[in-house]
């Protein structure tokens, strides 16, 4: 059994309504991003890296999740049903357990979630899900669902964030990614002199960071004191000081994404 702990009641999927959310794992904090619903990978057969599938849910409802390129295992999940009247849309995002697939088939058990599924070919899937408040009281009908294998897409990690900062402790940046991933980040602050761009010194690398699809990742790139120094240093005597901050990682496929940003420092 999968535990419940996870799982956290929010108001915030009907803009003025009061309809209730469940959500497992809120590391995936926006509710949008739960319904957009997840990458993930095939499982008909192994494909040597994962890919995605998406698809829809009998009555008006949508599923997403990522196989492991090996076919076994079916990690991450994401389901979003019509509203269990009357307590609301029910969402639910399992980013933690490997559901293993056996023979092409797979189910998934929880008290808010029932669900089994197959793949009867290779690019298809399909199966029936039925969904319930973690509460109990209230519960959707048995509901068909299919889904198809996404076209392999390249993964993209994209850095943004204020292009003008302070020299302090840390820059602040922002990395969007289209895959499940790992990233990290580093970078030079420069001194421009003319066409010349003298190395004023080295921020080091973040700690490596998990990624997931479209849910931004606020990274705290540090900044030394002794560079600190030589870049206050610089300004003062009118200097146009910049930081290169660049952005690398793998998707869980391995393979490798990254992105740059140029930061404009200044004294206050």
């Amino acid at each position: 059994m999968i535990p419940t702990a996870g799982f956290a009641a929010i108001d915030a999927v009907c803009g003025i309504c009061s309809d209730r959310v469940a959500v497992i794992n809120t590391r995936f904090a926006a509710i949008a991003a739960a319904a957009a619903l997840l990458a993930g990978s095939p499982a008909w057969a192994s494909q040597g890296a994962q890919t995605t599938w998406s698809g829809t849910v009998e009555g008006g409802g949508s599923i997403g999740f990522a196989v492991s390129a090996d076919g076994t295992t079916l990690k991450p999940l994401g389901v979003a049903l019509p509203r269990p009247s009357p307590c609301g849309v029910l969402v639910v995002v399992d980013t933690i357990n490997a559901i293993q697939i056996v023979n092409q088939t797979f189910s998934y058990g929880f008290p808010a979630l029932q669900l089994t599924g197959a793949f009867p070919s290779p690019g298809t899937a399909q199966g029936t899900v039925q969904g319930q408040n973690p509460d109990g009281t209230c519960a959707t009908t048995v509901a068909n669902w299919t889904a198809t294998q996404s076209p392999a897409v390249a993964p993209v990690a994209t850095v943004s964030g204020p292009t003008s900062q302070r020299v302090r402790e840390t820059l602040s940046i922002t990395v969007t990614s289209n895959a499940f991933g790992t990233v990290t980040a580093g970078g030079i602050v420069k001194k421009l002199q003319g066409r010349r761009a003298p190395t004023i010194g080295s921020l080091p690398a973040t700690p490596t960071t998990q990624v997931t699809p479209n849910a931004p990742v606020r990274l705290q790139v540090p900044f030394p004191a002794r560079v600190r120094k030589q870049a206050r240093k610089a300004i003062k005597q009118h200097k146009r000081v910049r930081a290169v901050i660049t952005v690398i990682g793998t998707d869980t496929a391995g393979r490798p994404m990254g992105d740059h940003l140029t930061i404009k420092l200044r004294r206050r």
